[in-house]
């Protein structure tokens, strides 16, 4: 089984993805959360590289993401009694390929997410600009490029949010609010749904 966890920078995706795993383990389901990439191998790594230096040129970093999501896309391949945890990627890369006007990558990875294997379980978690700041805030975050975004970038980082939302609609991802919601309980929530998911198969 394969759940998508979406979501703008703050949102809560990792917190909850990290509760999710944990109610699963504890009802002894195997689950294996994957932060980026679905596939693991040599175009994992180069994204990894590509993330821990940002001063790769843009271009660079734009062809490797694109690459490794239609990758993704049509190489990984779910595992019976497996829940792997996808905490966000192609949608992001396909948010900034509409918005850079990189409108080949747009089309090639738009059929990519049509065609590719699709999630058995997708959400988006809503949270505001001004929430997301806050918890940035509260973080501490050394992360310069978390700085840029939150204070620097503030109208083009909501147009990233509204096009991100935009796209997960499309792609039949289901709002869920995570700006007043403990993670928790949104954990609790997709665990019952997938739990509901698996008796049924």
């Amino acid at each position: 089984m394969l759940v998508i966890i979406e979501g703008s920078d703050f949102s809560g995706k990792s917190t909850v993805s990290a509760a999710l795993a944990s109610k699963l383990r504890q009802h002894q389901v195997a689950v294996d959360v994957r932060p980026v990439m679905l596939v693991r191998g040599p175009i994992e790594k180069l994204v990894d590289h590509i993330q821990e230096h940002p001063s790769i040129p843009a271009f660079v970093r734009a062809a490797a993401f694109n690459l490794a999501c239609v990758v993704d896309a049509f190489a990984f391949r779910k595992r019976r009694g497996l829940v792997t945890i996808q905490e966000s990627c192609p949608l992001r890369v396909q948010t900034h390929n509409l918005l850079r006007g990189r409108t080949w990558c747009a089309r090639i990875l738009g059929k990519a997410l049509r065609h590719g294997t699709q999630p058995d379980i997708a959400v988006f978690l809503q949270c505001s600009f001004e929430e997301r700041r806050r918890r940035w805030r509260a973080s501490n975050s050394t992360d310069v490029r978390d700085e840029v975004r939150f204070m620097h970038e503030e109208t083009l980082n909501r147009s990233l949010d509204h096009t991100l939302q935009t796209l997960a609609l499309d792609h039949g991802f289901r709002l869920i609010s995570s700006e007043h919601t403990a993670a928790n309980a949104l954990a609790e929530e997709l665990f019952e749904e997938i739990i509901s998911k698996r008796t049924q198969q």
